[in-house]
């Protein structure tokens, strides 16, 4: 998915193919250092829909900053004209690859820093699953017919107080 985003994202964006294998690879790099492949316990079995939407983030976000980062760092030739000039442009997208991996880097450390988590993938887990369970422990549901949010037993009933109004 980070791949297609990408690729997708580069082709709309830069002239035909030019620096979409950079853009794939710095958002392949930010998905892993932000999905937590560093831990021990890393793996596809814990991909799914949080990872999909993971996916989504960094390949739109380090394809746009390494596009960024590409235009604003204008490369010269590094080596004489004798050499291929797509050598000297491979070479000019590793300085755009390597920083958006050491800011998506320094993201994920602020992150397990500030919310003392493994990784940012494991807290859009515990966002995602802490969301859900608090939707879940909503103690009213809606009626099938007209009327007010009930919980099935008037929350006079629940508490404990007597009811000033008769029920139905």
């Amino acid at each position: 998915m980070t791949f297609s985003i990408s690729r997708a994202y580069m082709k709309q964006k830069a002239d035909g193919e030019a620096g979409s294998a950079g853009a794939v690879l710095s958002s392949l790099l930010a998905f892993f250092i932000l999905a937590g492949a560093y831990l021990p316990e890393f793996g596809v079995d814990s991909m799914g829909p949080k990872s999909m939407f993971l996916a989504i983030i960094t390949g739109v976000g380090a394809s746009s900053l390494f596009y960024t980062l590409q235009r604003r760092l204008r490369h010269r030739a590094l080596f004489s004209t004798g050499i291929d000039r797509e050598f000297n442009r491979m070479l000019s997208t590793l300085a755009p690859i390597a920083i958006v991996a050491l800011i998506f880097a320094l993201l994920n450390a602020l992150v397990v820093r500030l919310f003392r988590v493994d990784s940012f993938h494991s807290l859009l887990i515990s966002a995602f699953n802490r969301r859900r369970r608090a939707a879940s422990l909503v103690p009213w549901r809606r009626r099938s017919g007209p009327g007010p949010w009930t919980t099935g037993r008037s929350s006079c009933a629940a508490s404990g107080r007597r009811s000033s109004s008769p029920s139905t």
